[in-house]
């Protein structure tokens, strides 16, 4: 977990899990009073910068203008969407799976490279959250 503060308020905190050849952010939160002034942007970019590995991330599929507008911002941030039909694991027992997007900096990934990181999310992410 990377926090970042202004002064004594959380401005911003980014979840990570660091995977051999990617790192995975299952979390990224700009505190809402600090939205919309480019922190969140620098904050990413600034992260992204700092390794050579894919980044990759989940997010909501497009089906209204604020998840339309979040794709805009990661794209803006340097993300590609994969095509993939991707169903995040519940994170508790009785509930759904859910469709999520698949962001990833650099490049799309590969069918083999997708592939790992599901395994990755079911079996060491998941487990770990459970």
């Amino acid at each position: 977990m990377i926090v970042y503060r202004d002064k004594e308020t959380l401005a911003a905190f980014i979840g990570v899990w660091d995977f051999d050849g990617y790192i995975y952010i299952e979390h990224f939160a700009v505190n809402p009073l600090l939205r919309g002034q480019g922190l969140g942007t620098e904050l990413l970019k600034e992260f992204i910068d700092k390794t050579e590995k894919i980044v990759l991330l989940e997010i909501d599929p497009l089906v209204d203008e604020v998840s339309r507008a979040r794709l805009r911002f990661y794209e803006r941030c340097g993300f590609y969407v994969n095509t993939f039909e991707h169903h995040h694991p519940p994170y508790r027992k009785g509930f759904d799976p859910h469709r999520l997007v698949v962001l990833t900096t650099q490049r799309t990934v590969s069918k083999e490279e997708y592939l790992r990181f599901n395994d990755d999310l079911r079996l060491i992410v998941m487990k770990k959250c459970a």
